[in-house]
């Protein structure tokens, strides 16, 4: 089983431009996701991004780091009929599974620095014959227990990756994994988080939050749990439901 992580990025964000290559305590924010990448228990590593002008530094620092970015992509690439409306998604991750003849696919945004290497290796160890799988976040005790949770993919938090089938890719709509986890609870695994937070990187005040939490830990923090006592720990630096991201859940206050 051929299984490659692909980390979608682009310097055109309309919230924070440039945010992927900013930097984060020494190196770019892309840096930290891929080096992160490079420890998941995957065959390769790929950055998926666009042939604009303004993604050329994104494939530069790809070309330092060793890492191919995949970047002459056009809607004319898409070899097949697949009826969606973001087609952009669909080429990119299923062009190149299709390509390098991978089985799955780990999705990780570029502006996700403290993904968790951990916790991705273990949806790696369990997705078997699956289609789709990645987390569901509790957000509290009793809500774990009763088995209500939401889509940790749809969250603020910036830890979680997911783990997608290639040939499921064709039947893609909209989002790239949005009809994966609908109904969710027989896809996903269950992981409780004792506050809300947010640590992908979509405005200049989150870069803010992901600064004071890396000086906290000393470093780069290598597991959410460390994150969490964090967070736990320093109340300031966690969610107010302000700035979320586009897929966010609603009531994230």
């Amino acid at each position: 089983m051929k299984i490659i992580a692909a980390i979608q990025a682009r310097m055109g964000s309309t919230r924070f431009p440039g945010k992927v290559l900013v930097d984060l305590y020494g190196k770019p924010v892309l840096q930290w996701v891929i080096e992160k990448a490079q420890k998941m228990n995957v065959d390769d590593v790929y950055v998926l991004t666009s042939e604009k002008s303004d993604n050329l530094s994104i494939i530069r620092l790809c070309e330092n780091l060793g890492v191919r970015a995949v970047y002459k992509n056009t809607k004319s690439d898409v070899k097949k009929a697949v009826p969606l409306f973001d087609l952009e998604c669909l080429y990119w991750y299923y062009n190149i599974g299709a390509e390098v003849r991978a089985d799955y696919i780990i999705r990780i945004c570029g502006d996700s620095p403290f993904i968790d290497v951990g916790l991705t290796n273990l949806l790696i160890d369990k997705i078997e014959n699956q289609d789709y799988l990645g987390y569901i976040v509790y957000p509290d005790q009793k809500e774990f227990i009763q088995s209500n949770g939401v889509p940790a993919i749809l969250t603020q938090y910036g830890i979680f990756a997911e783990i997608i089938k290639v040939y499921a890719l064709e039947n893609i709509m909209e989002h790239v994994t949005i009809p994966f986890y609908h109904p969710f609870n027989r896809l996903l695994k269950g992981i409780y988080m004792p506050v809300k937070y947010k640590l992908s990187i979509d405005y200049p005040g989150d870069l803010r939050v992901a600064k004071k939490v890396i000086g906290i830990n000393g470093g780069m923090p290598e597991s959410y749990e460390d994150i969490n006592r964090i967070m736990l720990d320093n109340i300031e630096l966690r969610s107010t439901g302000g700035n979320i991201q586009k897929y966010e859940w609603n009531n994230a206050q």
